[in-house]
């Protein structure tokens, strides 16, 4: 297995962007440490079935769907999947991600460290992806509200910003 380098994501996010290789290691550290205890999982829209093996501590994977109302992926997922999957140390499970659109905006998926004051090791890889086409989500919300896309709209013409 190779070890694979975490690059931290512009703006000094507490979270960390994982890059696309076969197989990877993934360190998190302790929630205390108030960074790299998350990583963001790269996930297309479609199934996809990942291999884990929790090495030390414990992950959380987290899945969620968008909610256009609130701007949040706050929803559970709209494919069904658990909100939370709970993975502890030395298990190995296989998991199915199916990831879909909702509101225009594809699936979240983080995985996180389930504790405090440890660290979590595991690794994962690929098994099997079946990805689906783009929702056509483009375009939709054009046009449906004229006018208020421009910064500078108030009501009775009167401009928002001096």
């Amino acid at each position: 297995m190779r070890r694979v380098a975490i690059y931290p994501v512009v703006w000094g996010d507490y979270r960390k962007k994982m890059p696309s290789m076969e197989e990877r290691n993934v360190t998190l550290h302790p929630v205390l440490a108030l960074h790299g205890y998350a990583v963001d999982f790269p996930q297309k829209p479609g199934k996809a079935t990942y291999h884990f093996h929790v090495t030390s501590g414990d992950i959380e994977i987290h899945h969620h769907s968008y909610d256009g109302i609130a701007g949040l992926w706050c929803l559970p997922p709209e494919s069904g999947d658990e909100e939370v999957t709970v993975l502890h140390s030395g298990e190995d499970a296989d998991i199915t991600i199916d990831s879909r659109i909702h509101d225009c905006e594809p699936d979240y998926v983080e995985i996180a460290n389930r504790h405090f004051g440890k660290r979590a090791v595991f690794s994962y890889s690929e098994v099997n992806s079946q990805h689906t086409a783009d929702s056509g989500c483009a375009g939709k919300m054009d046009g449906i509200l004229p006018g208020f896309d421009s910064p500078h709209f108030a009501p009775e013409g009167r401009r928002a910003f001096a």
